[in-house]
This record gives C-alpha cells, structure tokens and sequence, in this order.
C-alpha cells in the first residue's frame, strides 16, 4: 500500500480521475496526466476550525485534497481522518492557482494510506483510497474560503 507523503507508484502515477486533477470537474470517470494543474483544493475540517483557518491561514503540514465534493462520512473513510473525532462539518476551498500564481511550490497529490498514525500516537486502519496533498508551509488566510 501507499503511504501519505508518497508519490503515487505504477499505473496510478501517470494518471488522476479527471474529476480530481480538475477540482471536482463534471468528467468524472475520465483520466489526465497527475502532473495536470491542479485549480483548486479543499481541506475538510470543523467549523469551530474553521473561523480560526480562516483568518489566520492552513497550519504547515496540513492536509487538503482536489476532491470538493465529498459528503463528511466519505471524508472521513476516503482521507482516512481520525475515527475519535466529529464528522467535519466544514470545508474550505483552497485556491491552488492563486497560490501557483503567488509563486508557491504546490505539493504533489498522493494517494490516501490506510494506515494512519494519530497525533496521540495511536494507529489505526480506515479505508483511504482518497487523494490529498500535505502543504510544507502555512497557506496564507488570502488564498482560502470557507465553503457554504
């Protein structure tokens, strides 16, 4: 299996459901290049969380995914988010181009381990499949919105 931070291996290397590599674009099924710019991405979280996101940016090593339309449950299996807390309620739109445009190096988009590893130091195995991408940096509070 694939871990987080590992860049996607074999047939999945060369390519990305359309409707990921776009953003959520309406081709789903179809399949481009991994290496397709990437519009936008979005970090699902609570919306306690996100008042705090919102004016003081994405903490550093935080993660977002291209996926924009998954409902809180298929957040939480697909990005293997800990089981122990609350299904996040709120997500944030992250605006990959502005950050591309701002002169950001944007991370690569990875496959979702099953294997996750708590901050408590637990580990425990959700199903993943997703994709996401860590950012290495604080994502400025200018290039995010939160999402109705």
């Amino acid at each position: 299996y694939v871990t987080r931070g590992e860049p996607l291996t074999g047939f999945e290397r060369g390519f990305l459901p359309v409707s990921l590599a776009m953003g959520g674009a309406s081709l789903r099924g179809t399949t481009v290049p991994a290496g397709s710019s990437v519009a936008e991405a979005f970090h699902y979280t609570s919306r306690e969380a996100a008042s705090l996101i919102e004016t003081s940016g994405l903490k550093s090593g935080q993660y977002a995914t291209p996926a924009g339309d998954l409902s809180p449950l298929q957040a939480v299996l697909e990005l293997s988010l800990p089981p122990n807390r609350p299904l996040p309620d709120t997500r944030i739109r992250i605006d990959i181009a502005g950050l591309r445009q701002a002169g950001f190096e944007i991370p690569a988009v990875t496959r979702v381990s099953s294997v996750v590893r708590g901050r408590d130091g637990r580990v425990y195995s959700m199903p993943g499949g997703g994709y996401e991408m860590q950012f290495p940096y604080v994502v400025p509070a200018e290039f995010l919105r939160v999402m109705p």
